[in-house]
């Protein structure tokens, strides 16, 4: 059976926008606080990326990132 992963899964957008209008037209943005932020909403993080977490059906968390604002760690 599926579980959800340790560590959210990244994905690189060209379009945060229209996927964040999607993720919450399907009720999964997360309901969490990411660093102090919520982070369910588009926010510039402290490291720079401009994201947004959601969930997948299984639980997996998910992050969205605007292409050009990737954190290359």
């Amino acid at each position: 059976a599926p579980h959800p992963a340790a560590k959210a899964l990244y994905f690189t957008v060209k379009d945060l926008d229209a996927v964040f209008a999607r993720a919450e037209a399907l009720g999964c943005v997360s309901q969490e606080s990411v660093h102090g932020a919520p982070g369910g909403q588009i926010s510039v993080r402290p490291w720079g990326e401009r994201s947004f977490y959601a969930g997948d059906k299984w639980g997996n968390p998910l992050c969205f990132v605007e292409a050009g604002t990737t954190y290359p760690g």
